[in-house]
């Protein structure tokens, strides 16, 4: 990837709104905690929704009508839909093609074996 692809990637994703922008981040950070051996798997859908229910009143923007209240229910409901949404949308349809991203497939097996081995180490 050259600096150029990358510079336009950054301005791609800075001119996202905050929804489409918390999706792709939740996504982007729970792949990374399913990278680290120690976090369990199972613990990563609340984890989106946490992160997306944080993310998402931080970036939307304050209308003028409503009082800080409202907007603040408002976005942490949205940002929690936004999160769990994030979780399916990676859980029915990235999931199904990740085996094919060379280098997503091959880090997500290793820490996989890992996780397993630790597990059954633990075990004994």
């Amino acid at each position: 990837m050259t600096e150029k692809n990358l510079t336009d990637l950054v301005s791609w994703a800075m001119n996202l709104g905050a929804a489409p922008f918390t999706v792709l981040a939740v996504v982007a950070f729970c792949y990374i905690l399913r990278l680290v051996p120690f976090f369990p798997n199972r613990w990563i859908p609340i984890s989106c929704v946490v992160i997306g229910t944080v993310m998402f009143p931080i970036l939307a923007h304050h209308h003028t009508d409503d009082t800080t209240f409202a907007f603040l229910v408002r976005t942490i409901f949205m940002g929690a839909i936004i999160g769990a949404g994030a979780w399916v949308f990676h859980n029915k349809l990235i999931k199904q093609i990740e085996d094919k991203i060379p280098l997503l497939g091959a880090a997500l097996s290793a820490t996989q074996e890992k996780a397993e081995n630790q597990q059954n180490t633990n075990k004994l």
